[in-house]
């Protein structure tokens, strides 16, 4: 059994791409798939890190999700 890379929600991180070229660079990352194991290796490692900051700074905060 496999689990492909996906974002939360099982959505692609890759919303939001605005250029042909780097979209067809992404659709590759569907064809990824990760082993159970792999998986679980990767949760632990980022449970692990102490993430900081913000995805995008203040002034842009507001325009998120329009």
């Amino acid at each position: 059994m496999n689990q492909s890379c996906r974002g939360e929600r099982g959505k692609s991180d890759r919303e939001g791409t605005t250029k042909r070229h780097r979209l067809e660079e992404n659709l590759v990352s569907v064809e990824v798939t990760l082993s159970p194991d792999a998986f679980a290796r990767i949760n632990r490692a980022l449970d692990s890190m102490d993430i900081v900051g913000e995805h995008y700074p203040k002034y842009l905060l507001s325009r998120v999700g329009k």
